[in-house]
């Protein structure tokens, strides 16, 4: 999926989002607003509590290992999901907001720069970076969930992002370094109440 990719979604969920788009665009071609559309890929590590959403799996085999929890994987951990750091979105989103928009023109979505990762290669830098600090991990194992397979196997597995390279917004390094920020963020104050009372 790129910038252009013609928005056809297949959930009210996602209608909504290209109807807020098709709004916005329309309310800075009134000059109502100087509005931008950021189009995020899948946020991770989300701290906090466990939710229901479809892709909460991407962040929860990282922090729910990592929290001594075991965890089983519902998807199949070889398909390759696009991935955002909690980090990277919120300086993605304000770099975004300070672009002109007479470079953005009469289309203000923008997608932020993804990284292309897998379960299985998230699986192997959590443990690699739990070994090197002594963290200890819980147990995990896989159980293809079909729920979570219909919906996120109908994503795109590959996000690509030309204008935000070319408006020079940030993007990740490597799944490593993201998941060395969230620990560097989040854990230590996750292990130490269990679970904070608020979820991002």
């Amino acid at each position: 999926m790129s910038d252009e990719t013609k928005l056809t979604p297949q959930s009210t969920y996602g209608m909504t989002k290209a109807v807020g788009e098709l709004m916005v665009n329309d309310y800075t071609r009134k000059g109502w607003v100087d509005g931008r559309t950021g189009r995020l890929p899948t946020v991770i590590v989300r701290p906090g509590n466990k939710n229901g959403a479809s892709t909460g799996c991407f962040s929860a085999v990282v922090r729910e290992l990592l929290m001594g929890h075991d965890y089983v994987i519902p998807y199949d951990p070889r398909q390759t999901h696009p991935v955002i750091s909690t980090r990277r979105t919120i300086k993605g989103l304000l770099a975004l907001a300070e672009v002109e928009g007479e470079s953005l023109g009469g289309d203000r979505s923008v997608n932020l720069p993804a990284l292309q990762t897998t379960m299985e290669e998230l699986l192997f830098h959590t443990r690699q970076i739990a070994q090197g600090r002594g963290i200890p991990m819980g147990e995990v194992s896989v159980k293809i969930d079909p729920w979570v397979s219909g919906i996120v196997g109908r994503f795109p597995q590959v996000m690509r992002s030309p204008r935000a390279e070319t408006l020079g917004l940030p993007r990740d390094g490597s799944v490593e370094a993201v998941i060395e920020d969230y620990v560097d963020e989040f854990l230590d104050d996750e292990m130490k109440d269990d679970y904070p009372l608020f979820s991002i």
